[in-house]
């Protein structure tokens, strides 16, 4: 029948064999009148041609009539086995039957119908087809119901290896062609009660309902393509990694309209949707040219102004909360919208366009921090080329009305933006106002902002801050002293951000600076912080004044190295305490303070039986030093004294002549951290003395 009219005889003419093929052939009747009956036996007959090879069995046809009008009484044809080349691997499909009754030939018009061929196989099952050949087009309807699509789509490979995938299907597609050159497709395609798990169990979903129907018109002169599909997914649960979507609440629509040119392997894009129903529609149009050797594409793609507390909720707080509880407890207001075009091949790159935030909030569930009146108008700029420079930006500013941090006051903040591929610069220093006086933020460069190696540039001032107000409360009495210092630069990557320079704080007549400031893991749940700090000339009367540890004067001086801080407590240091003589300040020690220092440093007190009813009689002893040295690595707190006199280690040792010495009685004293706090606290929370009167 194609034969007669002509239309694909460059089908046969691809095709070859191999073996021998058997059969029979009756004709009954005189010319016009006759009826022809054939059947034909595979014989280790190989056809193949196209990808495909097989080997038939059987085949029958049966055709009566009067030239030019013909009945087709049967057509049937048993396939055992077929083989699809596919770029992957070679697909076996078995008992392959295509059976046909009632069609009808008009050899002299070149008419031809076949109302019903039924089709199956092992691949695919359940599809009937239908052709009607006239003189003006060819049709061909072809639908099936539970036909098998999704298991058929896992054995030729178009779903990953070691996915499941199920549903019942329902496939209806007409083909019809005019004119020889013109082409007019139309489907749907159904899935009920579809899932799919990948072999992680990180991919899934069930009971999700999809719709797809698409309309093509192809010129096959020109080899030009246009279509319109729609797809809907609305039933289902579908969990993607930490993402989950309940599409019977929120359906998933897509809709796509554009033109294909074939030979060209360029698709213009007039319109396309894609949207989660009260959550984010994006807006795309454009061209891709997917030429394999110069792929490449000019695409705008747009949100439209939508609220974005859904957003939040569905991509940030729900997928992220079990990681970052935070962000379960954060809620968000206002509105966003965002435009961007992309141009250029996968090497050369260009994706320019802006993110806009109104009437934006950002509350912490705990009230511990707020941002409120957000304006944001943030461009984005990104590029694949590297070592290209491009001095042009684009302008762009973050302001709040009222931000409210932990330790500051509530503020406006303004901060004007210049974007530049990959990079976000903030121009001028920022001034931020702190308990106690102003912190001033330098210049801000942030480089690779989309890529792995992101960094932060920026530096940190402040001069003169009032310790009181800034940290009100934090000793037992006012600390009268201010804070100076700069950190230039402060520099973040990697999740981490170092800083050199000193901060600087007079107080207690004496000077401490902080130093090697540095902090690593800011994403993750334990942050950890490292630092450095010495001190001098500190007045040990000040510091102890009115603690519950015990007075004691003097000067002190030393420092703590390699701090390191997780979860708020230390896992790490080096400390030394030592006093140093100075004229003009006395060197007393309270018996309370000696007592705890005894105690802290894992000893008995000096003052049991004897001692104890001597202690009686004085408030304080002098000293000639107090030293210690302490060290925490690995859960393991040692402590030893400095002063070293006939085999002995002090941790504070009496004056020429009359005093108390603390001895270190065991210098490989060695104990868990968790129990030092507890021994501190024991001591810290003492409300009484050593002795009593």
């Amino acid at each position: 029948v194609l034969l007669a009219r002509n239309r694909f005889s460059y089908v046969t003419e691809q095709m070859r064999s191999t073996g021998r093929i058997s059969g029979n052939l009756r004709a009954e009747g005189s010319f016009p009148d006759m009826d022809l009956s054939a059947s034909l036996k595979g014989d280790e007959t190989t056809f193949s041609g196209m990808g495909v090879n097989l080997k038939p069995s059987k085949a029958r046809v049966s055709v009566s009539g009067r030239y030019p009008l013909h009945v087709i009484e049967e057509l049937h044809a048993e396939i055992p086995q077929a083989t699809l080349a596919t770029e992957s691997r070679d697909v076996q499909v078995r008992d392959i039957r295509v059976h046909a009754q009632k069609g009808s030939i008009n050899a002299e018009k070149g008419l031809v119908s076949l109302p019903d061929v039924q089709l199956t196989s092992s691949l695919l099952k359940n599809l009937r087809l239908s052709l009607d050949v006239d003189e003006e087009q060819i049709v061909v309807d072809l639908k099936g119901v539970d036909t098998h699509l999704a298991e058929a789509a896992l054995a030729l490979g178009l779903v990953p290896s070691g996915w499941e995938v199920s549903g019942l299907d329902s496939l209806k597609v007409r083909a019809v062609l005019k004119d020889g050159d013109r082409l007019a497709l139309t489907s749907t395609l159904g899935f009920k009660d579809f899932a799919f798990m990948d072999s992680s169990g990180n991919q899934m979903g069930e009971g999700i309902l999809v719709e797809a129907v698409s309309g093509a018109e192809i010129d096959l002169k020109r080899s030009n393509v246009t279509a319109n599909t729609t797809l809907k997914i609305d039933g289902g649960e579908v969990l993607w990694d930490n993402f989950y979507f309940n599409l019977a609440k929120n359906p998933l629509s897509v809709s796509l309209k554009g033109a294909y040119g074939i030979e060209k392997k360029s698709l213009q894009l007039s319109k396309m949707i894609v949207a989660l129903k009260d959550i984010l529609g994006l807006h795309i149009h454009g061209s891709i040219l997917h030429q394999a050797q110069d792929p490449s594409m000019d695409l705008l793609a747009k949100i439209e102004e939508t609220p974005l507390e859904p957003i939040y909720h569905h991509f940030v707080s729900e997928p992220f909360r079990m990681q970052k509880p935070f962000l379960a407890s954060m809620s968000t207001k206002g509105s966003i919208s965002a435009d961007m075009r992309l141009m250029g091949t996968p090497n050369d790159l260009t994706a320019k366009g802006n993110f806009t935030w109104h009437d934006g909030e950002l509350l912490s569930g705990n009230n511990s921090f707020s941002l409120q009146g957000i304006e944001l108008e943030l461009p984005l700029w990104y590029q694949t080329r590297k070592g290209t420079v491009v001095e042009e930006t684009m302008k762009g500013k973050l302001s709040f009305q009222s931000m409210i941090l932990p330790f500051l006051p509530e503020q406006p903040l303004n901060l004007p933006l210049d974007v530049g591929p990959n990079r976000l610069l903030v121009r001028s220093p920022t001034i931020i106002g702190i308990p106690g006086g102003d912190v001033t933020v330098g210049p801000m460069t942030c480089e690779d902002i989309f890529g792995a190696k992101r960094s932060v540039r920026t530096s940190l001032e402040i001069t003169d801050i009032e310790i009181n107000e800034l940290l009100p409360g934090v000793w037992s009495s006012p600390i009268q002293g201010t804070i100076s210092g700069g950190l230039d630069p402060i520099y973040y990557e990697g999740d981490t951000l170092t800083g050199q320079g000193e901060m600087k704080a007079d107080a207690f007549s004496g000077r401490l600076i902080l130093s090697g400031i540095e902090a690593s893991g800011l994403s993750t749940s334990g942050p950890v912080f490292r630092l450095d700090a010495k001190w001098s000339d500190l007045s040990l009367a000040e510091l102890t004044t009115d603690t519950s540890f015990g007075r004691i004067d003097g000067v002190l001086q030393g420092y703590v190295k390699g701090v390191e801080i997780a979860y708020g407590q230390p896992q790490a240091f080096d400390l030394l305490l030592e006093t140093v003589k100075t004229k003009g300040v006395p060197q007393k020690i309270s018996v309370k303070a000696v007592d705890n220092i005894a105690q802290i440093g894992g000893g008995t007190s000096p003052f049991m039986g004897l001692a104890g009813q001597f202690a009686r009689f004085f408030k304080e002893f002098p000293y000639t030093k107090i030293g210690v040295h302490a060290s925490l690595q690995n859960d393991v707190f040692r402590i030893n004294g400095t002063v070293k006199d006939g085999g002995k280690e002090y941790l504070v040792k009496r004056g020429r002549f009359s005093g108390i010495n603390v001895v270190n009685q065991n210098p490989d004293n060695r104990v868990s951290f968790k129990d030092m706090v507890k021994r501190i606290k024991r001591v810290t929370d003492s409300k009484s003395g050593p002795v009593t009167k």
